[in-house]
């Protein structure tokens, strides 16, 4: 029950923060955009939204410890549900205009699966780090890697990353990961401080 009420309180969340995300406008222009997004004609999702993993190209063992079994296994099940993932942001009144008030729910859905995918990609590389062998760890950052190309919100995942290139004394991926970091993060404060954590990782080179 805890979690069925968690769950409709995140997506509901996600509605409220894409509702005013677009500040230009006033609040009686939004409200007058949305009312006529709301009789928009329910449409089918194109296949070109849905993301579909690639198994393959994790580093799964077959011989682990449980809790390794464990975290993969729960990467597994994440990677079967069905996940949405747009390469740009949308309020909810241009998804609600595009593909029908009916969709909007569904979509947050199928949105909030693909993060928590990319979370349970997340702490697999985090245990990994913390309890693995040398070349468990180097495994580690390629399933981090994966995180930050899929786009993944989680400040974690690009502070071990800059850690490791900086290490490496690798400008070139520092620079990289600084470019998918601003127009990766809707957070400013946490796109800022992150940007400014990999800015000193690079300086120090």
């Amino acid at each position: 029950m805890v979690g069925f009420v968690l769950a409709i309180y995140v997506i509901a969340r996600a509605f409220m923060d894409r509702a005013f995300r677009n500040f230009g406008k006033s609040r009686l222009e939004l409200a007058k955009a949305d009312a006529l997004a709301n009789s928009s004609r329910r449409r089918d999702i194109e296949d070109i939204f849905y993301y579909k993993p690639n198994l393959a190209e994790l580093p799964f063992e077959t011989t682990a410890t449980d809790e390794i079994v464990k975290l993969q296994n729960r990467v597994k099940l994440r990677a079967a549900a069905p996940m949405i993932h747009f390469h740009q942001k949308f309020t909810n009144i241009e998804l609600k205009t595009a593909y029908g008030a009916s969709n909007l729910e569904m979509i947050a859905i199928n949105e909030e699966n693909y993060n928590k995918y990319i979370y349970a990609l997340l702490k697999w590389a985090e245990h990994l780090l913390e309890n693995g062998s040398d070349l468990q760890k180097k495994n580690a950052y390629v399933i981090l890697e994966r995180c930050a190309d899929l786009g993944g919100e989680h400040k974690k995942t690009y502070e071990l990353l800059a850690d490791r290139y900086n290490k490496k004394s690798n400008k070139a991926a520092l620079d990289n990961l600084l470019e998918k970091v601003s127009t990766t993060f809707s957070d400013e404060t946490i796109r800022q401080n992150l940007i400014n954590y990999i800015t000193d990782k690079r300086g120090t080179l």
